[in-house]
């Protein structure tokens, strides 16, 4: 339970504590069309997490991993049989 609510408090605060993307992302027509819960994995086919929220006006979804927000760009984002997959490697998201 304890976990759930600083998953919840995380994600309520990440937003005023994240920066904003400086640029506008364009979305590409060919991107995969994101929805919550999706697992998304690197490059490499390692799993990074689920979609906890999809800001289509932003270009971006947000995952939390290791009790951390990411923004991944749905232009780099493409559907597989496993899911989603990012042309991003773990070590960029970090």
């Amino acid at each position: 339970m304890r976990t759930r609510l600083a998953v919840l408090a995380l994600a309520l605060v990440a937003p005023l504590a994240t920066p904003v993307l400086a640029e506008t992302v364009q979305v590409s027509t060919a991107a995969a069309t994101p929805k919550v819960g999706q697992l998304i994995r690197d490059a490499g086919g390692f799993r990074i997490g689920r979609v906890e929220s999809v800001r289509a006006d932003q270009g971006v979804v947000t995952v939390i991993v290791d009790m951390r927000l990411f923004r991944i760009p749905i232009s780099t984002l493409s559907a597989t049989d496993k899911g989603l997959t990012t042309t991003l490697s773990r070590k960029e998201l970090r």
